[in-house]
């Protein structure tokens, strides 16, 4: 019975997690086109231009164009929030029931 302690409050933290995780990427538009990925992998590998920068829209008739450098940085920032919760809540974990 003391395992549910442990394990109720993990499995909500899964939930949770896999939620945010859920939103984030809907609002970041990875489902927005589900075929053509699974099309270009029968293309052939013809040299073809960069498409340009996709704008993202900062405000109302306003764009702003993300550059590599700034989306690498986000999504490491995003990276490191999740480890350093995850190292958070499994000190909790060992502190409240590795004694």
């Amino acid at each position: 019975m003391s395992v549910m302690f442990l394990v109720l409050p993990v499995a909500l933290v899964m939930v949770l997690l896999a939620l945010a995780a859920f939103r984030w990427a809907a609002r970041e538009g990875q489902f927005d086109d589900l075929e053509t990925p699974a099309i270009r992998a029968l293309d052939d590998d013809e040299a073809r231009p960069e498409p340009p920068p996709t704008p993202l829209k900062v405000a109302e008739g306003s764009f702003r164009v993300m550059s590599e450098t700034t989306y690498f940085r986000r999504t490491l920032v995003r990276v490191l929030i999740v480890q350093a919760l995850t190292l958070l809540v499994l000190g909790w974990l060992h502190w409240t029931f590795g004694r």
